[in-house]
């Protein structure tokens, strides 16, 4: 009898323990931000400023921020290395980090997201003001009879 109350109390202690399991990372702070990108080695900015924690893996494709806060807004902006592509800017909030596994026993906070550089707007070509062409020269015609309303005081000079 003495041991079928110690099994049950021992059943009792282990189901807290058990329900505790599902909170399990709860208390990890950090975690790791994966960009996937269709253009290699863009230089991230976390709230405006470079950052040291960072790797690349598919040949600089995957961008991975490391120990990055969860629990506030981070505002990354993703600057490509080719200039003819527009830099991406992006917010990762609290809500969206999730409890990955990564092996049976190991999870980790991740959040994965996608980024297409957009190509940079052609600047607007200026546009010249029209240029009225010169009128044609006056004929020999037109040259004599001004000569002549000029010598009678009725024109302009030639």
């Amino acid at each position: 009898m003495k041991f079928a109350w110690l099994t049950a109390f021992v059943l009792l202690l282990a189901v807290p323990v058990h329900a505790e399991e599902g909170a399990e990372g709860e208390g990890v702070t950090t975690g790791k931000i994966i960009f996937k990108m269709n253009s290699d080695f863009s230089k991230p900015l976390i709230n405006g400023e470079e950052t040291e924690s960072s790797e690349y893996e598919d040949n600089g494709k995957v961008l991975l921020l490391l120990e990055m806060s969860r629990d506030k807004d981070l505002n990354i902006t993703l600057v490509p290395l080719y200039p003819d592509l527009d830099q991406v800017e992006l917010t990762v909030t609290p809500k969206d980090w999730k409890l990955v596994t990564l092996k049976k026993m190991v999870k980790e906070w991740q959040v994965t997201r996608s980024v297409t550089f957009p190509r940079k707007k052609a600047a607007p070509k200026k546009t010249e003001p029209e240029v009225t062409p010169p009128p044609p020269p006056p004929t020999p015609e037109e040259e004599r009879k001004a000569g002549e309303d000029f010598l009678k005081g009725n024109g302009k000079k030639p």
